[in-house]
């Protein structure tokens, strides 16, 4: 898994702009080894990557379950997760990943945090390097065939940090702004 994650993670040479693209500093890399710390990865390479270890290590993944219950067996050192359907299932491990307002958490905990607004939000898009190089502006702009490393640009303004992040099969955009109306509590109310 140390070899895949190896070949997964970014190590971009990373350029800073103001946000009308004057040169803050650049030429930045990641030219140490970068196991022992957090980097950059694809999402989706990693959930892929994951999957297939699990598969390979014998384990069996189920989609599309609905998990509303959680409980512990101290006896048999395992846990036992409990869909909508009734279904039981016991496991060494349970992965909660369903992100912020987690229903996992209050199944873990027995309580449900609020999430607390940093008062940013962000948009990313990843998009296949070859639908962005179809666009003559984008190719133009971004050197998508002559690269040797993946490559960051940062953007920054008071308001807000655009980051294009880009390895050769993929390529993502990252926006950051200020938050205007708290939407996160649209959703909770």
């Amino acid at each position: 898994m140390a070899k895949t994650y190896g070949s997964i993670i970014y190590r971009p040479t990373t350029n800073m702009y103001t946000h009308d693209g004057a040169v803050v500093g650049g030429g930045f890399e990641l030219s140490e080894s970068s196991y022992y710390r957090p980097v950059p990865v694809s999402r989706p390479k990693l959930t892929t990557a994951l999957y297939d270890y699990a598969v390979s290590l014998g384990i069996s993944v189920k989609f599309g379950m609905r998990v509303v219950d959680y409980e512990e067996s101290t006896e048999a050192e395992q846990a036992i997760a409990i869909t909508d359907q009734g279904e039981r299932f016991d496991v060494d491990i349970v992965v909660a990943a369903d992100g912020i307002g987690s229903k996992a958490e209050k199944i873990m905990t027995g309580q449900h945090i609020e999430a607390i607004s940093s008062g940013w939000s962000i948009y990313r898009v990843t998009y296949p390097t070859h639908i962005l190089q179809q666009d003559a502006f984008l190719t133009e702009e971004y050197s998508f065939n002559d690269r040797d490393r993946d490559y960051c640009e940062v953007y920054i303004s008071p308001k807000g940090q655009a980051i294009v992040l880009g390895p050769r099969e993929l390529t993502t955009w990252l926006f950051t702004h200020e938050v205007r109306i708290p939407i996160f509590r649209i959703f909770h109310s």
